[in-house]
């Protein structure tokens, strides 16, 4: 009667393997798992320049200045954002915010920026932030400003999808007369 237990144990775990059933879980137990079952972001690299058009102060800035420091607050610009990805290709309103030394013009920069893209998005706009450097490039009468942002699609087709990018600014005279920048980053849709 044993031998009949163990050849009918040992014949019911040989079927099971035959038929593909294991000991081993096919539904993810780890957080690591789980995770591959999300659906994973498109992403969507782009590229650019950034340079103003008219006219390209829309709000002069509160500046304050203490001792070697030169505070700007609150000066909105209006900006082309020549973008490779359609979905971000239009019009960049700009509020530039930073402390920058008196003598020198260097500093850093931060602010907050609204692009309206030119391809109907169903009334979408892109908004985010940014921060970083201005620093004298060498060139005299020249900055450089090296900047980082982040941001997301409010509303329309562009609603919930983010952006990382980083530009580089050629700024012309102290206080700036002008810019030309470019400029590269990713677009996260869903």
């Amino acid at each position: 009667m044993k031998t009949l237990k163990c050849f009918l144990v040992l014949f019911s775990f040989v079927g099971l393997m035959l038929v593909g059933c294991s000991d081993q879980s096919q539904s993810p137990v780890s957080p690591m798992d789980q995770g591959s079952l999300e659906k994973k972001p498109t992403v969507t690299p782009f590229t650019g320049a950034d340079y103003p058009i008219p006219p390209y102060i829309l709000q002069e800035a509160v500046v304050h200045e203490q001792g070697q420091k030169r505070i700007v607050k609150g000066l909105k610009m209006q900006e082309r954002w020549e973008c490779s990805s359609d979905l971000m290709d239009g019009t960049w309103v700009n509020e530039v915010n930073g402390i920058q030394d008196k003598n020198t013009g260097e500093g850093t920069i931060y602010g907050k920026v609204t692009i309206t893209p030119f391809k109907d998005v169903g009334g979408g706009v892109w908004e985010g932030e940014y921060h970083g450097k201005i620093v004298q490039s060498g060139t005299p009468g020249i900055w450089t400003c090296t900047l980082s942002g982040l941001g997301h699609g409010r509303g329309g087709t562009i609603d919930g999808m983010k952006y990382k990018v980083d530009v580089i600014l050629n700024v012309f005279g102290f206080p700036a007369a002008g810019w030309y920048g470019t400029f590269s980053g990713t677009i996260y849709s869903h």
